[in-house]
């Protein structure tokens, strides 16, 4: 089964408090848009997709070359990102497309190798981490209204792949009835289609705030060690 790669690069980082977009902050000598596509190669994927502002495209080229990564297009960033997440989409004629976020760079092997090897098993296969702490329920005057199982929860992280047939189905509806979606898998769940799991690590995370900078380079600097190469 064939695979593409979607990246949806197009965000601003409002929370990231920074004149330079996340994905484009550099940590150690590389930007992290240069990690996270540096993680996808393995993922041998027939063509990477980049959503991105037409700005970014020259700098993307750049990472892109340094990669030795020549199998990509551009397409054009949306208002929010499932409609970047659709324009990337109307450039794939895969079986199946991997959605990864640009400013997760810490995808590690092990975690490709779980998504890669149970994929075709389902309409759409998600990845994520079970949370350790109690988990409450609070309402807008922040008050506790309950402890939710733990057990039955996780926390989402990318890549994420689909059908590609289906996700380009499921997605346009949701465009088109103006529902918000925090993730891709959120449009397979609104119509009952049936989403797969399989279990991430700690290290996956997603930049968001300049806090996580702090950290990012604990793990870059440790990486093999962390994740195993």
């Amino acid at each position: 089964m064939s695979i593409s790669v979607i990246v949806p690069a197009g965000g601003v980082g409002k929370r990231f408090s920074s004149t330079t977009k996340k994905q484009f902050y550099k940590i150690g000598d590389y930007e992290v848009i240069f990690y996270t596509l540096l993680r996808l190669k393995a993922a041998n994927p027939a063509l990477f997709i980049i959503g991105c502002d037409d700005s970014d495209q020259n700098l993307i080229a750049d990472i892109m070359s340094k990669l030795s990564i020549s199998s990509y297009i551009f397409a054009t960033a949306g208002k929010e990102r499932q409609h970047t997440v659709m324009n990337c989409l109307n450039y794939a004629s895969s079986d199946y497309v991997l959605i990864h976020d640009a400013a997760r760079p810490f995808l590690s092997k092990k975690i490709l190798d779980r998504m890669l090897q149970n994929y075709e098993n389902y309409d759409g296969l998600i990845c994520g981490i079970k949370p350790k702490d109690t988990v409450k329920k609070y309402n807008d005057e922040n008050i506790v209204e309950k402890t939710i199982d733990r057990n039955a929860l996780i926390l989402v992280h990318t890549p994420q792949i689909f059908k590609r047939k289906i996700l380009v189905n499921c997605l346009s509806e949701v465009i088109n009835k103006n529902i918000n979606i925090t993730d891709d898998a959120m449009a397979l769940e609104y119509f009952n289609y049936e989403v797969g799991f399989v279990d991430s690590e700690w290290y996956n995370i997603k930049i968001t705030t300049q806090d996580d900078i702090f950290l990012s380079e604990y793990i870059i600097n440790n990486f093999d060690t962390i994740a195993g190469g």
